[in-house]
């Protein structure tokens, strides 16, 4: 059993992807904090002409000053500010909203690398089953094999038994049929073809062999 080289290189792509889509996000949070922060510059840049053209606007009143016909410095800022302001909430929206699709790409990214991750292990577990059967098989055409030989030759009933198992091993992929099955010993119709082939050679020259010995 081995890993599968076009698996692993999906999985190897799945993280590649996902680390590309960290940069990815990583660089829409430093251009939404640049724009926030430049955001809250205006905004107290703002405040502050703001505070002082009301200052110059209780001055006027508090010394009885002619009302002027002419905007104050500050609203001519105030005003250009307020449409940077604008600018500015309108890119930090759009930088909300890439931050968004970004978070949904990553967990698409996330779920590809889980599932290219989650293929391996079931790759590799039908890999085992396959040779946990194969191997199981294998030991129960050995185990029937000796059967035959135990059922013929007395002498190796005593040790037969010695390396075999005394319990059912089950098929592993959970169909609930029995890959050795001890019940099914003392019943040589149910052994494998080969152990029931053996036995009935073992059985005619066993035959042959006491018809001599009584000849």
């Amino acid at each position: 059993m081995e890993l599968r080289s076009e698996q692993l290189q999906s999985v190897r792509q799945c993280m590649t992807a996902l680390d590309a889509g960290r940069e990815v996000a990583a660089k829409l949070l430093g251009e939404k904090e640049k724009a926030v922060h430049e955001l809250n510059m205006l905004t107290a840049d703002r405040a502050t002409l703001w505070t002082r053209m009301e200052a110059r606007e209780k001055d006027i009143a508090i010394s009885g000053a002619a009302l002027p016909c002419e905007p104050f410095p500050e609203e001519k800022e105030i005003a250009l500010l307020d449409r940077q302001l604008r600018i500015h909430q309108v890119r930090v929206t759009e930088c909300e909203r890439r931050i968004g699709e970004s978070r949904g790409t990553l967990k698409g990214l996330k779920q590809e690398l889980d599932q290219a991750w989650q293929a391996v292990g079931i790759s590799l577990s039908e890999d085992l089953c396959r040779e946990f059967c194969e191997i199981a098989t294998r030991m129960a055409e050995t185990r029937a094999r000796m059967l035959a030989v135990s059922k013929v030759f007395s002498r190796v009933q005593k040790v037969a038994w010695t390396f075999f198992p005394q319990f059912a091993v089950l098929n592993p992929r959970g169909n609930g049929k029995a890959i050795i099955n001890p019940v099914l010993d003392a019943y040589p119709d149910s052994w494998p073809p080969s152990a029931q082939t053996l036995l009935a050679e073992l059985s005619g020259l066993g035959d042959q062999v006491k018809a001599a010995k009584e000849a």
